[in-house]
């Protein structure tokens, strides 16, 4: 996806995991499996030069999720969110 902004901004991209499992060993939960969506595996923020950003993400962290997803949003230099986008990856 590309955009364009003509004032001072701010990227986010978020690497999501989804269907990722934990083993409980201790309190209310002892013994049980927890599954977990919408991990965030990895986040980069970079700043808007002539309205792009380069992002790279690494989701090296020992971690087998069932899928992939990626969201990203672009921040105005007022912290406001000028555009969200989220998709599947393959």
């Amino acid at each position: 996806h590309e955009a364009r902004y003509p004032g001072a901004g701010t990227v986010h991209a978020a690497l999501l995991g989804f269907g990722l499992e934990s083993a409980v060993r201790s309190g209310e939960n002892a013994g049980k499996r927890l599954r977990h969506e919408f991990v965030a595996l990895d986040h980069v923020e970079r700043p808007l030069v002539d309205g792009k950003a380069a992002i790279a993400l690494n989701a090296s962290r020992g971690l087998s999720p069932s899928r992939f997803g990626l969201a990203v949003w672009v921040e105005g230099p007022d912290g406001a969110t000028l555009e969200a986008w989220g998709s599947w990856l393959p």
